[in-house]
């Protein structure tokens, strides 16, 4: 997905919620790995806001690709974790 694409989902969650975000993960028009790097990406451009003290990205990576292994075999439960403060 082109990363304008995914940006375009991440600026409209903020207005409409989520719960686009989880359709698109569960219908595959977006990928959770996907997500992470844009979210990464995001953080990265911002990063003079100190919003965060510490970024994991190559943990964030392996929890988006271990998420999207188990959307890919059914399992609508699943969650990502994009931040936690």
């Amino acid at each position: 997905m082109p990363l304008s694409k995914l940006l375009h989902f991440i600026s409209y969650s903020v207005f409409f919620g989520h719960v686009q975000l989880a359709d698109s993960l569960r219908h595959g028009s977006l990928s959770a790995p996907e997500l992470c790097e844009s979210c990464l990406k995001r953080l990265n451009k911002t990063s003079e806001l100190n919003a965060f003290i510490t970024l994991l990205p190559e943990s964030a990576l392996r929890s988006a690709e271990a998420a999207q292994q188990r959307i890919l075999k059914g399992f609508m439960n699943t969650f990502i974790v994009i931040a936690a403060k």
